[in-house]
């Protein structure tokens, strides 16, 4: 959330900036032009669409404060076939004296090597990397449009959890400072050493909180895989079909039914025999 102060009427203005970054600091407008949104006040919902969330904000006045939680969801991720998900909520309240929530900035998978990876050997020394901050809108006018300068601050807390990829199986991380640095429009930096010990796509899950109570978690789907290099994935002759942990890897187009005859979307599937047809191909493919 962004203040700024309209030079011509006299009067100040909030702006929530929503933004989108990849693991390389590269910027993902494309997202935000196909996220979905939705806007929640005391747990009612009162926007569900970007331009929705633009109108209610300018429309905004005190009586309307309260708990505020924004979700955004982008499923502009496709991976091994798969498509999944990030789901990023914020919350905060407007009746506080501090109601600007904090951000995550930055996550990144490293391997024992230090290479940034998202694929990685179990048991390593392996981490986790992330970048978190609390940003408060200040008071100083930056320029002309009224703009004011942003405080970057320690955040309270972090936490972080990883979980086999679409489940709510989580396990939570030792998550601490790498650095007492504070760096300004990114936060402090923080890392966790990850050795899951269990094949296949992990999510992972952020929370970071302020110390008014506002926070932000964010579950980013599929973030990493953790494969040893002898691992035997069973996988058809042109790699079309494989088993990953419980998850069964296909094309966007397959389609996955148990044996039983009933349709699954393939992620976090109970052991047993599944049959994937893909076009006019059929694979038998068996989850322990």
């Amino acid at each position: 959330i962004k203040r700024g102060f309209s030079v011509f009427e006299g009067t100040e203005y909030l702006v929530i900036s929503i933004n989108c970054t990849g693991r390389m600091g590269e910027t993902r407008n494309t997202d935000l032009t196909i996220m979905e949104a939705e806007l929640r006040v005391n747990d009612v919902k009162v926007a569900n669409s970007m331009s929705a969330i633009e109108e209610w904000w300018k429309g905004y006045d005190t009586d309307m404060a309260g708990e505020t939680k924004l979700t955004l969801t982008d499923t502009n991720f496709e991976i091994d076939g798969v498509r999944t998900a990030t789901v990023s909520t914020t919350c905060f309240d407007m009746r506080n004296a501090d109601f600007f929530p904090p951000a995550l900035t930055m996550m990144q998978v490293r391997s024992a090597d230090g290479k940034l990876t998202s694929r990685l050997e179990p048991n390593q020394n392996n981490k986790i990397l992330i970048s978190a901050g609390d940003f408060e809108a200040g008071t100083e006018m930056i320029n002309y449009y009224g703009e004011t300068a942003t405080i970057t601050s320690e955040p309270a807390s972090v936490s972080l959890w990883y979980a086999p990829a679409g489940s709510d199986e989580w396990i939570a991380l030792d998550c601490a400072k790498a650095t007492d640095e504070v760096i300004p429009g990114i936060g402090t930096i923080y890392e966790a050493d990850f050795s899951s010990d269990t094949n296949g796509w992990k999510d992972v899950k952020v929370r970071v909180e302020d110390i008014a109570g506002n926070w932000v978690e964010q579950v980013i789907g599929m973030a990493v895989y953790v494969k040893e290099m002898t691992d035997i994935h069973q996988f058809s002759r042109d790699n079309e079909v494989m088993v990953s942990g419980n998850n069964i890897i296909a094309p966007v187009n397959a389609e996955i039914w148990t044996i039983d005859g009933i349709r699954s979307n393939g992620l976090a599937v109970t052991p047993g025999i599944y049959l994937v047809r893909v076009g006019n191909k059929t694979y038998k493919v068996a989850v322990k």
